[in-house]
């Protein structure tokens, strides 16, 4: 009898153990960080200048949700010292050069996680001052692709 006794305690003791388990929820995680995809560069604003020292090529980008560190950007120009009769092709935009970011990125909370929104990028000259018209368009690159913006000038001081 005792032994029928411990096997009656040991099994209500283990039915009581099972029934009180929680079943398993599903794992539900945010629906921004699953459907985020990286999508191409686009240009935000063209914020080039120049003064007397020389010329700043200088665009914002909206990154594609990129993040920072797999963005970047290449400058295709050429200075002139007399405005060209037609707008250059850009073959004929010579000079390659990359660009550095300038200040921080605007960034955007998604999920858990931030998100590249802008990025600004700048190249600087200094000696041509004096008139010279500098043409150029600039290429931003992301892993989903290349935005490359117009060719456009703007003429020194």
């Amino acid at each position: 009898m005792n032994l029928s006794k411990i096997f009656i305690s040991l099994s209500i003791a283990l039915i009581s153990v099972f029934s009180s388990c929680e079943k398993d929820e599903p794992s539900i995680s945010s629906s921004s960080d699953n459907n985020q995809s990286v999508t191409k560069p686009s240009l935000r604003s063209n914020i080039s200048t120049s003064d007397l020292a020389g010329f700043s090529i200088r665009m914002i980008f909206k990154s594609g949700g990129e993040e920072e560190h797999k963005i970047s950007a290449v400058v295709h120009w050429k200075a002139y010292k007399t405005k060209p009769s037609k707008t250059p092709s850009r073959g004929e935009l010579s000079t390659v050069e990359s660009m550095r970011q300038y200040g921080s990125p605007i960034y955007r909370p998604q999920g858990s996680k931030k998100v590249t929104e802008y990025i600004t990028f700048d190249k600087s000259h200094g000696s041509y001052s004096g008139g010279y018209y500098i043409y150029y368009y600039v290429e931003c690159m992301n892993s989903a692709g290349t935005y490359s913006t117009p060719v456009t000038f703007l003429v020194t001081k």
